[in-house]
């Protein structure tokens, strides 16, 4: 009798799970699955599960998507990723670099085009004015070293300048500079100690005094100011950059393929790394 309800229960259960090969009553975290077409067969008048196989309804960390193949080997899904770039959004991207503000007014964005178009305006014309307050202030220093050290300081480099501005006079750079480096390279050679002297000392046109303390501080200051005015004018130039890459990515953001209406964003991605279980890979991807 006993013998006869077990079999009863085993042949319902197993029976509920023949026409799909899965449990009935499976649980939210496994699915049994038979692995045989004919998972069951009666021997000797007892069920007997030949194979099952248990699958777990979500992926684990260790799954990662699959594509299926078409007939010719290429993959389905590659046909439904979007073009990053194409013909129209490429044609916004060179016209928004050329001239901030130009992608947006093709799309009839007017207010956006305005904004990056006068902030390129305003980034041209500081640098302009930083390259014109640096050349000012380069004169003139010039003009302070010709009437308070005796020196024509045209056609110049900036190497000499520097040293006008460093050494009250040209005799302490020739005794500071080049016989100190004399002595170093010709030490216990006096004849090519005094040869190097006379062929890098600084006299005649090349010498130099300053009058006073105080013009020697303005003609510093002059430079210094000349050289705060050119780096003001490079950071310009980094704005103008900047503000081309802005306009071609907010341009970029504004096109979008034939038909698709997916909107625009952005979004964090994280995978698990497939060398380590443990270990997880972070990004951040862009729609635009």
């Amino acid at each position: 009798m006993r013998q006869g309800v077990v079999l009863g229960a085993v042949l319902a259960l197993v029976g509920a799970a023949a026409p799909g090969g899965r449990c009935a009553r499976a649980t939210p975290r496994a699915t049994c699955v038979a692995a045989d077409p004919a998972p069951w067969s009666l021997t000797a008048g007892r069920p007997e599960v030949t194979s099952l196989a248990l699958r777990s309804p979500w992926p684990t960390a260790l799954e990662s998507p699959s594509f299926a193949s078409s007939a010719d080997g290429s993959s389905g899904a590659a046909e439904n990723v979007p073009q990053a770039l194409w013909g129209e959004r490429a044609q916004v991207l060179l016209r928004s670099m050329t001239i901030p503000g130009w992608g947006q007014a093709m799309l009839g964005h007017p207010t956006a085009a305005t904004t990056f178009a006068l902030a390129d305006l305003a980034i041209w014309t500081s640098y302009a004015a930083f390259r014109i307050q640096e050349n000012m202030r380069l004169n003139s220093s010039s003009e302070t070293a010709r009437l308070f050290a005796g020196i024509d300081l045209s056609g110049r480099d900036d190497s000499f300048r520097r040293n006008v501005g460093a050494y009250p006079s040209s005799d302490l750079y020739n005794i500071y500079v080049v016989r100190r480096e004399a002595a170093n390279l010709y030490f216990g050679d006096p004849a090519a100690y005094n040869a190097y002297i006379a062929a890098h000392q600084l006299t005649g046109s090349d010498s130099w005094y300053w009058a006073s303390e105080g013009a020697f501080n303005q003609y510093r200051d002059q430079r210094k100011s000349a050289q705060e005015a050119a780096r003001r004018a490079n950071t310009a130039l980094a704005f103008a950059f900047a503000n081309r890459m802005l306009s071609a990515l907010h341009a970029a953001r504004l096109v979008h393929p034939e038909g698709d209406g997916s909107p625009t964003g952005w979004r964090l991605e994280y995978t698990p790394s497939p060398s380590d279980p443990t270990a997880f890979q972070i990004g951040v991807s862009a729609r635009f």
